[in-house]
């Protein structure tokens, strides 16, 4: 009989304990799921970026905007807020950033990322 109480009691508090679920990963804000393919896109194609006058390298280039966008995420909500707030003209000077083609063909920042947005948007 004490045996069946003490199973029975055991199952009882196994049966009570509250159950500890793991809350779920906070979902990303919603510009960073795009913001995050833009610059993989950009590191992706080779380009390089003339800023301020200077022409840095893909990997310098790709590093700035990483480093940018890390400063200004919280205003960050679409892909276009990431164009016109990190790809698209200097802080400092104000001056449009281009992308430079290893054949030398250069184009706005605004314009290269903005063709990939629509391309990632395709359904």
């Amino acid at each position: 009989m004490l045996r069946t109480l003490l199973v029975v009691s055991a199952l009882f508090v196994s049966c009570t304990e509250p159950t500890v679920v793991a809350p779920k990963p906070a979902a990303p804000p919603p510009g960073e799921a795009e913001s995050t393919a833009l610059l993989s896109a950009f590191e992706k194609s080779g380009l390089s970026v003339e800023r301020n006058g200077k022409v840095l390298g893909n990997a310098e280039a790709t590093k700035w905007f990483r480093q940018k966008w890390a400063r200004r995420k919280a205003s960050i909500q679409t892909g276009e807020d990431f164009i016109l707030r990190v790809a698209h003209h200097s802080s400092e000077t104000k001056q449009p950033y281009q992308v430079g083609r290893a054949d030398g063909t250069k184009e706005p920042s605004a314009d290269w990322f903005t063709a990939r947005l629509k391309e990632l948007r395709k359904p």
